[in-house]
């Protein structure tokens, strides 16, 4: 199967789904960006943070391409979580590339 980011994220969703902790929102305006995937906590539920995603696909036959996306949602998350929607002690981003269909690197970004 040939994947683009957009399956990813719905695969991503559909994993996230069984885990009754947060609501899952897809493409969450902020800062006049749209973070693919964020998780706000449910109330009553004991978790300390919200989570914003940020995927990025990279195909293997663009490997080369792989620091450029891995720079591209860095960026992205930073602007993210300045937005007023996100800057909050309770919030933590990460972003999560794909090298074809596998993980290929995944981090926490933001401040620590």
């Amino acid at each position: 199967m040939a994947y683009v980011e957009k399956h990813l994220q719905t695969l991503m969703i559909g994993l996230l789904c069984p885990y009754e902790s947060y609501y899952i929102h897809s493409e969450y305006e902020a800062r006049r960006g749209y973070p693919d995937i964020f998780l706000e906590r449910l109330p009553n539920v004991p978790l300390e943070f919200d989570v914003v995603l940020e995927l990025k696909y990279v195909k293997k036959s663009e490997q080369n391409k792989m620091q450029e996306k891995i720079i591209d949602a860095e960026k992205q998350l930073d602007s993210y979580l300045r937005s007023a929607r996100f800057a909050r002690p309770d919030v933590k981003g990460f972003y999560v590339v794909f090298l074809g269909g596998e993980v290929h690197q995944w981090r926490e970004w933001g401040k620590y």
